[in-house]
């Protein structure tokens, strides 16, 4: 796929968007509006690689736009596309008859159920005694799910430690989450004091 000429941005352009779409946070999406003579607007994207050998990654960081900022406007994307997710899961139950459980409901009715702390425990224990839980398509999504509910999390959404945000992104497992979280819990914790 040939790339196309983003920079430097044009009077008529402005930088929308730009992206990690990639755990190694090596690919970046780049999105440019372009403002056309007859007052409509185009929209442009296309993909970089963050390093030094793409001249687009250096062109990119020139516009102003901070490493610090990818990741951010990653975590912003990907709370986007899970959003998306599940207002189009509950369009597809809806037209079945059926209805989505509410994240917010279950959360609340989490802190006093015992089923789900017992899940939580033997999905815990059996990652560390099942040696094919990476390639089971139903651990795979638990262990999305779990990543997911971690990343909410008040105390992980306050640590500014992207090395361990980046440990937990790249979890193969849900011990290896526990394990990464309970780093993060710490470190917040011993920061208030």
């Amino acid at each position: 796929m040939e790339s196309l000429e983003l920079f430097p941005l044009q009077a008529n352009q402005t930088l929308d968007d730009a992206y990690f779409t990639n755990d190694e946070f090596s690919v970046v999406k780049v999105v440019i509006i372009t403002r056309k003579d007859n007052g409509e607007y185009e929209r442009t994207e296309d993909f970089l690689q963050a390093s030094g050998n793409d001249v687009r990654w250096q062109q990119l960081l020139d516009t102003g736009m901070s490493v610090d900022k990818l990741y951010k406007n990653s975590d912003i994307n990907i709370e986007r596309q899970k959003n998306d997710y599940f207002a189009e899961m509950s369009s597809v139950a809806e037209a079945y008859g059926m209805k989505l459980v509410d994240k917010d409901e279950v959360a609340e009715k989490a802190e006093s159920n015992e089923e789900v702390f017992s899940f939580f425990i033997n999905k815990l224990l059996s990652t560390i005694t099942n040696s094919n839980s990476d390639t089971d398509q139903n651990e795979k999504e638990t262990l999305f799910l779990y990543k997911i509910a971690i990343f909410e999390s008040e105390t992980v959404k306050n640590s500014d430690n992207r090395k361990l945000k980046t440990e937990l992104r790249r979890a193969k497992n849900i011990l290896e989450c526990v394990k990464v979280a309970c780093e993060i819990a710490l470190e917040v914790n011993n920061n208030l004091k």
